[in-house]
């Protein structure tokens, strides 16, 4: 097994490993994104973060921040929740 994915600077002593992709495997992008559980009919749903990149520092760092909604509302039943991160 190979690959490292470096997620942020606090994901920096935890390495995620991959099987090597197959020679012929098309590349596809993937994108940050927050993921609830309906309170109502149990079901995944997942919303596409924002992304945002902070302006590099004298340190030569640059910070990246995902942002998440303030409101959500389940895309089966259509049940609306306020956010709040988990711990």
């Amino acid at each position: 097994m190979t690959g490292c994915f470096i997620l942020s600077m606090e994901w920096e002593n935890r390495v995620v490993k991959m099987d090597k992709p197959e020679e012929d495997l098309e590349r596809i992008e993937v994108h940050s994104a927050w993921m609830f559980d309906c309170n109502i009919c149990g079901r995944e749903n997942f919303i596409r973060g924002v992304r945002r990149e902070s302006m590099e520092g004298d340190d030569g760092r640059v910070d990246l921040y995902v942002l998440y909604p303030r409101e959500v509302a389940c895309k089966f039943c259509e049940k609306k929740y306020e956010t709040e991160l988990s711990g």
